[in-house]
């Protein structure tokens, strides 16, 4: 049986999908989520084999629950389901990434949700390279811009043990933890899906700086800069709590790098 998780804001095609699905006989639907960050959590707690996923959803758009999920050890497969008979994710069809058109003719759209199913039984027998093919198509896909990310950050609140949205200016540094990238706040840190990578790109236009390969920093928390006489600078951050006190571990910004950051910070 393929455990799913079936994500769309409208409650009558959750219905709908999930009646097809079962019908099939090869699916358990073990979850239903009313918007993106929702799925998310449910994610975490249930580990399905797949995703049904809306495109346009609160919160985050199907297309970023699919973008952080990719990120995750055990990544599901991925079908989304959408209004729009969009030309980027027609070229998608036929290969690791399935979509369903909500339409009205309901034939139709049965035998595309079942074919979607059959699909996704027969990539379960060869996870590994449809996975990375995924992956790399909806980092495609979010590189398109097509549903603009939203504002906020989803990071794993491991004492709530859920999930939750962070805003950026909350968070004063960013740095990379084995394979994670770690969200560092006044008096906590929490665990994101997305690589160093991925936030630098997206954060880059809200103030943050890549100081090295494994950190970015919020350049308002910025309190000293430290030379290290090799020009490498230590950088010293506020830790959000006020003027004076810093986070306990500075963050080295590189010699290569140095020279772009007094730019941005208009010193001389």
């Amino acid at each position: 049986m393929i455990r799913v998780i079936i994500a769309d804001d409208e409650e009558s095609t959750v219905e709908l999908v999930q009646d097809i699905l079962l019908s099939s006989g090869l699916v358990e639907v073990v979850g239903i989520a009313s918007d993106g960050l929702e799925c998310l959590r449910l994610f975490e707690q249930l580990k399905p084999d797949a995703l049904f996923l809306d495109i346009k959803m609160a919160e985050l758009s199907g297309i970023e629950v699919a973008q952080n999920v990719m990120q995750t050890d055990e990544p599901p497969l991925v079908a989304f389901i959408t209004n729009y008979d969009d030309f980027a994710l027609r070229a998608f069809e036929l290969k690791a990434i399935d979509y369903v058109i909500k339409i009205s003719d309901l034939k139709t759209f049965t035998q595309r949700l079942l074919e979607t199913v059959h699909r996704m039984e027969n990539a379960l027998q060869q996870r590994e390279p449809v996975l990375l093919e995924m992956r790399e198509m909806i980092a495609q896909l979010a590189r398109q811009n097509l549903h603009p990310l939203q504002r906020k950050i989803p990071v794993r609140d491991q004492v709530e043990g859920t999930v939750r949205l962070l805003d950026p200016q909350d968070v004063i540094c960013i740095v990379r933890q084995e394979r994670r990238a770690m969200l560092i706040t006044s008096g906590k840190v929490f665990p994101t899906y997305a690589t160093i990578d991925q936030l630098s790109e997206r954060l880059s236009s809200q103030g943050f700086f890549r100081a090295n390969p494994g950190a970015l920093i919020n350049i308002q928390y910025i309190e000293h800069l430290i030379p290290n006489g090799d020009g490498s600078y230590d950088v010293l951050l506020q830790n959000g709590q006020g003027q004076g006190q810093t986070l306990h571990q500075p963050i080295t910004v590189s010699r290569s790098r140095a020279k772009e950051l007094f730019k941005v910070i208009q010193m001389p």
